[in-house]
């Protein structure tokens, strides 16, 4: 099959044996992008097909506008607590943000993130051929977590204060249009810490290679040929780093920070008395809607 017959989101690549692999970039709030995918996947009928996910994010399969507004409308105080005491302080905070800025964004559209994952789900499901579905994506909490271990604790208060108040005015006609051509959460997080250099790296630079190399595994033990599905800003470094690496353990480690005495108390200070303004400012992202029960 010819790259002139697919569309033209869809980049050629070859595996480590030869096999095609069909890679797809797409923005999470596409109409056009779900299309792309089950004519691809309708097209090319692959053995294997590696979305942009991982395991924790599964849930983004089934759902949909209403589960996800509900998700984030149901936050109690006693949830925000268990996510920070799973996540610690400012992954959890962070992990909250990005549900409601989710929800947000999902009600200012009208349609829930991921809906070209979805479709390719679908689209499998009807080959008559069997096709794999790999969940291809590093955990976001250890992205997460590997992304603020890269900035001091200062950083990371201005990271999550700029991540909140970047959309609790709504958004534009502009905005909604750039929402459909790219990875919104993405390009929220990197506009907030557009001055964190480091923080970009292990968001962008790293998950590329990543993705590069669980694509490639993929491709290693497919009978026939690989379909990926991955967000647009992903392609361009996956094709630089494609076939780079046989190995990614590098990329799951979580450093630490030695801290002072004095430097960990001013930091739980902070966390601590910036957590309840936070909150406040996070509950108008959802436009005045009750979050808490």
């Amino acid at each position: 099959m010819s790259e002139e017959d697919l569309p033209e989101t869809v980049t050629l690549l070859k595996g480590p044996h030869q096999n095609t692999v069909y890679l797809i970039g797409t923005a999470h709030f596409s109409e056009e992008s779900e299309r792309d995918v089950i004519q691809t996947i309708q097209k090319v009928k692959p053995d294997v097909i590696v979305l942009e996910l991982c395991a924790s994010r599964r849930h983004v399969l089934s759902m949909d506008k209403e589960t996800l507004l509900k998700e984030a409308s149901e936050l109690t105080i006693a949830k925000i607590r268990m996510i920070i005491k799973s996540n610690g302080t400012v992954p959890g905070l962070l992990h909250i943000v990005l549900l409601w800025l989710s929800a947000h964004i999902t009600k200012q559209l009208g349609m829930a993130p991921g809906g070209e994952f979805r479709a390719a789900v679908v689209a499998a499901n009807e080959l008559e051929n069997e096709c794999r579905i790999i969940l291809g994506d590093r955990p976001i909490n250890i992205t997460i977590s590997r992304a603020l271990a890269a900035l001091n604790w200062w950083q990371r208060l201005k990271l999550l204060i700029s991540a909140v108040t970047s959309s609790r005015e709504g958004i534009s006609k502009e905005e909604v249009e750039r929402c459909k051509k790219s990875d919104v959460l993405d390009d929220l997080l990197l506009e907030a810490a557009k001055s964190m250099p480091q923080f970009t790296h292990v968001l962008l630079n790293e998950r590329d290679e990543y993705l590069s190399t669980s694509i490639a595994k993929a491709s290693s033990i497919a009978n026939g040929s690989i379909v990926a599905v991955v967000g647009i800003g992903h392609v361009k470094g996956i094709v630089k780093n494609w076939l780079k690496y046989d190995d990614c353990s590098h990329l799951l480690s979580i450093p630490t920070r030695e801290s002072s005495l004095l430097s960990k108390t001013l930091k739980w200070t902070l966390y601590l008395s910036s957590i309840a303004a936070v909150i406040f400012t996070v509950k108008r992202v959802v436009n005045g809607k009750k979050i808490f029960n």
